[in-house]
């Protein structure tokens, strides 16, 4: 029998983050993206996936920019520091080009 799916929280900006730890990573992340600029193509549906205190998570890019390099260049990055504050199964969901 394989392994049952869980339900994934979508992180919207208007939604309260599940720690400050992940706060903190999530305005780094919008950080990083709005400096890069706007470059690529635009996506929708992209993100973070990770599982955090048994929940299942994706936390979407927050940037003011629609082009998905933007926010993909740094994603190696956010995905560690994910990790080191007590995330799990990160990994990157590309999305679907509009």
């Amino acid at each position: 029998m394989g392994r049952k799916k869980m339900a994934v929280v979508y992180l919207y900006p208007h939604t309260a983050l599940p720690s400050a730890d992940i706060q903190r990573i999530s305005d780094e992340w919008t950080k990083l993206a709005n400096d890069y600029g706007d470059s690529g193509s635009c996506v929708m549906g992209a993100g973070i996936e990770f599982t955090y205190n048994g929940i299942r998570y994706l936390l979407m890019p927050r940037s003011r920019w629609q082009g998905s390099c933007s926010w993909e260049h740094d994603r190696e990055k956010i995905m560690k520091e994910l990790e080191q504050v007590g995330c799990s199964e990160v990994c990157f969901k590309w999305g679907y080009m509009d």
